[in-house]
């Protein structure tokens, strides 16, 4: 037996489910679907020795499906064994009757494929089946994929002429989106074509653990240059298709691995369910997603699904439509494991697998928080009116928060004016301003920082606050210390058993989280390391749908900059559950803030404590870590975005950093290009609006319109500048 090595399945669903397992979904937790229940007490074998059992339902009402290397139904191991056969399941789940069409024990029609091929994806389409071809002329994974079809319901198969070819990099097709009986109820917007899913050729495990897609007019299933691959997204979330095989894009990924699985639509949630086995038996993972392209959530993610672990490898794990129940909520699974591991628990190594499952959708006031990119563009022009339309016109991602939603900030050094910018739109009402904190990794692992340098910004920061106090600045949050240190990867590479740190930092997070909505989260502004918000998290991984992160760091390929190098665990804990909008100096978006321009606003404490600040080498005349704040107020200052998931490792200064990987369907952002005027004319506009300076004793409120002007009236600043540091910006 040939192990096939598969993306992914998908069905359709609506509500969300938790994530259960050990190791880390690729993907947060679905707003529809909020469980699965697997009956194993319902759960039935046949076929011994016979796999991969892929699923179609056909023109004559019968589910059709295929094996691999065995006798079939009624046959073993040995018995009637094929190298692939087919065959058709009659009646209902509780009372199913298998019967071998072609091949195997007793079959109606002599086998087509005897000594070679394999296939994973079968598809019922006008009264044609069709099977996706491993023609196993090669080496695993060196072999070319092929098709095959079937004009008298599979008594004799017909061979295309064309492959797709091996080699490092191809594209192999795997899968077929399934929907109902002979491809009826297919929804408007995807009807007259066929989808497919399949993978990129890797000569070591035979795929790249990303799933890609296309599809073909369902007419031409025969005729390889109709074929078209999925691209990407356009500005309206539409799907770009390419007839070049080498610009796909893919629509899932797992970094844990991606085998086996089915694509099938569930028309009574109306959601796509993908499941992906990430290696072993036990290993499998339920997905759903709106579209047949995504944007994935997880639905249950397990280390050992049936007691089976991880010795072995699971091979597909299909829905029929013709056996789901009509509101969707039962789903019969028709599914192959292989190895140790199936031998174990329910037992179902290498043969026919059939158990029901059933879904539980979350309550609809809990489904809120949509997950379209066109229902965030939606919200984001409700709330920020005119705005969210300039910013959409320039970017076809729209960030999911505004100035509406609840703030906090931290930061690591005292050396930027952001601090300011956010003090002042709290004493005007722009922002509700909840939280201020100061963190920092420290010596030995962070030697730019020692812990006398971290206490000394931390009262720094509180001496900030209190002269924009006595400035006239109001509704300022009181400072508090964030975490001090870095979160240590633990050996067994889980975030779940990270140690966290706690701190005030983390706690308020934790807090005003609390209070917050998916809908509405909180937005938590970071120009450091991303320890304090991962730390939260950590504590309570309840808040991970009520926070968005915007953080600034160096490039649009990764967390690679000195923020994420002062905690590179922290960074992908932050990615990999929460969302992160990430602003990078690589875009150079920093507000132009001179010092000749400072000496016009009013004459206080606040001006003169600014005046004596010196900034961040990567911007010198700029608030370098204000891009965050910036964007609270000004959607249009995004010029450009794009979607990101994890993507690997890099070692760098000898710390471990995140890589990104360009994902349609991620749900962390990164701004690739800013409107650096949008960014100095709303700094400016914050910074001198008469609103935020309320009158003080003894301060003037009064700014001078002559941006030379100057003041004579000079307030020392208490602390000396920031410790001189070199930022890997």
């Amino acid at each position: 037996m040939k192990r096939l090595t598969l993306t992914t399945v998908l069905v359709v669903v609506v509500a969300q489910v938790t994530s259960v397992g050990v190791a880390e979904p690729p993907y947060p937790p679905s707003s529809v679907i909020k469980s699965i229940t697997w009956h194993w007490d319902t759960h039935t074998t046949a076929a011994p020795g016979s796999d991969l059992w892929p699923v179609t339902w056909a023109s004559d009402g019968d589910i059709y499906v295929a094996w691999g290397d065995g006798g079939g139904f009624g046959g073993t191991n040995s018995d009637g064994r094929v190298s692939m056969g087919f065959a058709r399941i009659t009646g209902a789940p509780e009372s199913y009757v298998g019967i071998n069409v072609n091949g195997g024990k007793n079959p109606e029609a002599p086998a087509s494929f005897p000594k070679k091929c394999k296939t994973g994806g079968i598809l019922s389409v006008d009264g044609t089946l069709y099977a996706r071809l491993n023609l196993q002329d090669g080496k695993w994974p060196d072999v070319n994929f092929g098709l095959a079809w079937s004009e008298d319901m599979g008594a004799t198969w017909t061979k295309a002429s064309w492959v797709f070819p091996k080699g490092a990099g191809n594209f192999k097709l795997a899968r077929f989106l399934n929907f109902g009986r002979d491809y009826a109820g297919v929804p408007a917007h995807l009807a007259g074509f066929v989808y497919f899913y399949g993978f990129k050729h890797d000569t070591d495990s035979g795929s790249d653990n990303n799933t890609y897609m296309g599809r073909v007019p369902q007419d031409k299933l025969k005729d390889r240059s109709a074929y078209e691959f999925y691209k990407g997204l356009d500005a309206n979330d539409k799907p770009i298709w390419t007839s070049d095989v080498k610009e796909l894009q893919p629509v899932f990924a797992d970094p844990n691995g991606t085998s086996g699985g089915a694509v099938v639509y569930n028309p009574g949630i109306k959601r796509y369910i993908l499941t992906s086995f990430h290696t072993g038996p036990g290993q499998l993972g339920v997905f759903d997603a709106p579209q047949p392209w995504g944007p994935w959530t997880t639905v249950a993610y397990y280390d050992s699904w049936g007691n089976m672990g991880t010795a072995g490898f699971g091979l597909n794990c299909d829905f029929p439509q013709k056996w789901m129940s009509t509101d969707g909520l039962t789903m019969w699974s028709i599914f192959s494991v292989y190895g140790d591991g199936a031998r174990k628990g329910i037992d179902g190594h290498d043969k026919f697998n059939l158990v029901k499952a059933t879904l539980m959708l979350l309550a609809n006031e809990d489904c809120g928080n949509a997950t379209s990119a066109q229902t965030i563009l939606a919200m984001a022009r409700q709330r920020n009116g005119a705005l969210a339309d300039k910013a959409a016109q320039k970017s076809d991602v729209v960030l999911p928060y505004n100035n509406t939603n609840p703030v906090m900030y931290d930061n690591d050094f005292t050396n930027d004016y952001v601090d300011w910018y956010l003090m002042a739109l709290a004493s005007a009402g722009d922002i509700k301003y909840l939280g201020i904190s100061t963190s920092s990794s420290v010596a030995p692992y962070n030697d730019h920082v020692t812990a006398k340098d971290l206490a000394a910004h931390v009262a720094k920061r509180r001496e900030t606050v209190r002269r924009g106090r006595n400035s006239g600045f109001r509704h300022v949050p009181n400072p508090i210390p964030g975490t001090k240190g870095n979160l240590i990867r633990p050996a067994s590479g889980r975030i779940k058993d990270t140690r966290p740190l706690g701190s005030p930092g983390s706690r308020r997070i934790i807090e005003e989280a609390g209070k917050a909505t998916p809908t509405k989260p909180l937005v938590v502004c970071v120009g450091g390391p991303l320890t304090v918000v991962a730390d939260a998290y950590l504590l309570d991984n309840s808040i991970a749908d009520k926070v968005v992160v915007a953080w600034l760091d160096n490039y649009n390929k990764g967390m690679t900059g000195f923020n994420g190098w002062s905690d590179g665990w922290a960074a992908y804990i932050v990615l990999q559950k929460l969302r992160l909008v990430q602003f990078t100096v690589q875009s150079r978006p920093f507000p132009r803030v001179t010092k000749s321009r400072l000496r016009t606003l009013p004459e206080s404490e606040a001006r003169e404590y600014m005046l004596a600040i010196e900034t961040d080498v990567v911007a010198p005349e700029g608030d370098a870590d204000g891009p965050p704040a910036i964007s609270l107020m000004r959607p249009d200052y995004i010029r450009s975005a794009k979607r990101v998931s994890f993507g690997g490792w890099t070692t760098r200064y000898g710390h471990d950093m995140p890589l990104f990987r360009d994902d349609p369907n991620g749900r962390a952002i990164v701004v690739t290009a800013v409107d650096r005027k949008v960014a100095t004319e709303e700094w400016w506009r914050a910074m001198k609006n008469p609103a935020a300076w309320h009158p003080t004793n003894g301060t003037s409120t009064q700014s001078s319109e002559n941006d030379n002007a100057t003041s004579t009236r000079i307030i020392q600043a208490p602390y000396p500048s920031s410790p001189s540091v070199t930022r890997m910006r």
